[in-house]
């Protein structure tokens, strides 16, 4: 069952520098619980048991997997109790002040600008400022603010959920007929996440004052926690959800070689060519969308080429300028960065003695 708790927090998301986007980045596993076992050469002992455990994660910056206009700006105000299951709930019942949206872009003028939060608004904001810029800046991915990618075993959809902050659920239907997390079969599945900040733009509302006009006690926001974007990361994000009869551990090792620029063996090549993959990477302001290979036949070919890809590649590229990776919300009464917690109990292999 994946729960969740929702909190007020200043903490701010750790940043990883890189100079790109796959070549130099940082690997990190992040691997707490065990894997599906491998089995001593000299045992005889095949036994394995299932274990229950339980595990928790704490977001102040959320992946974004989905695309909607009602929340692809600054000021967008939605409820915090949506946020986990990415149903995201509106408030529609409020006034907005006029605050100022900063980019963060190297050579987006203006830089910033005043604004009633709206699509609309800052759809041309963000027109003026660099598509049609007499002086358009060079390619977001010259300026890399953070890098992170990991690699984790999953053995269950509500873990899935936690670990990518909820976004997960809303890809249920297109990932769970080719990758059965969940499956007790002896098969392994995981999930590499790669994503890359090249920009942002932040919300700024001046001290005393607040995004809307109405109090955050008033009977339109009773019974629900109101927040809003107060930060959009612009740059690459994938997500890949993979598949595989061989051992975890196996697939993992290949995995990260490759998201490191690193040449692979021949053996780890037929592992990973033996591996089912799903693939989700954004394209710019059309969304993420999942390139699945035809019956899995070229699904590792279709990993190496998202890798390999540039910018403005047409089906693996993110555009000149970046795609909306992730956000970050704030309480309206506070301003204060708004925090959810995800908990997901699942259950994972043991060999017995």
């Amino acid at each position: 069952m994946l729960t969740f708790v929702t909190l007020k927090s200043n903490q701010q998301m750790q940043k990883f520098l890189t100079i790109g986007f796959l070549a130099v980045g940082m690997y990190s596993c992040q691997e707490e619980e065990a894997v599906n076992p491998v089995l001593p050469e000299d045992s005889t002992e095949k036994e394995i048991v299932w274990e229950s455990q339980t595990k928790s994660t704490s977001y102040t910056v959320y992946p974004f997997l989905k695309r909607d206009s009602n929340m692809q700006y600054p000021g967008a105000l939605i409820t915090l109790e949506s946020v986990s299951n990415q149903k995201f709930s509106y408030v529609f019942n409020y006034t907005y002040n006029e605050v100022a949206v900063h980019s963060s872009f190297q050579g987006a003028s203006p830089a910033t600008q005043s604004m009633i939060p709206g699509y609309g608004a800052f759809a041309n904001f963000e027109n003026q400022s660099i598509y049609i810029n007499p002086t358009p800046p060079a390619k977001a991915n010259r300026d890399t603010i953070s890098h992170e990618q990991w690699i984790k075993p999953i053995y269950s959809m509500d873990q899935l959920y936690m670990e990518l902050g909820g976004n997960a659920l809303i890809l249920n239907e297109r990932i769970a007929d080719k990758i059965h997390f969940g499956e007790k079969d002896g098969k392994s599945r995981g999930v590499a996440f790669m994503e890359t900040i090249n920009y942002s733009y932040d919300t700024e509302v001046s001290e005393g004052s607040s995004l809307i006009k109405e109090a955050a006690d008033d009977e339109a926001f009773a019974g629900i926690t109101p927040v809003y974007v107060s930060k959009i990361n612009m740059g690459r994000m994938a997500v890949v959800f993979f598949e595989t009869a061989n051992t975890y551990e196996e697939v993992e090792t290949g995995l990260a070689r490759l998201m490191n620029g690193e040449a692979i063996t021949e053996e780890e090549q037929q592992l990973l060519e033996a591996t089912t993959f799903v693939i989700s990477i954004s394209r710019g302001w059309n969304g993420l969308e999942i390139p699945i290979s035809m019956e899995g036949v070229n699904d590792f070919e279709d990993f190496t080429s998202m890798l390999e890809s540039g910018s403005e590649d047409p089906l693996y590229g993110e555009g000149k300028y970046g795609a909306i990776v992730s956000y970050e919300l704030r309480h309206i009464d506070t301003n204060e960065l708004a925090e959810v917690t995800f908990s997901a109990a699942y259950e994972v292999p043991k060999f017995v003695e």
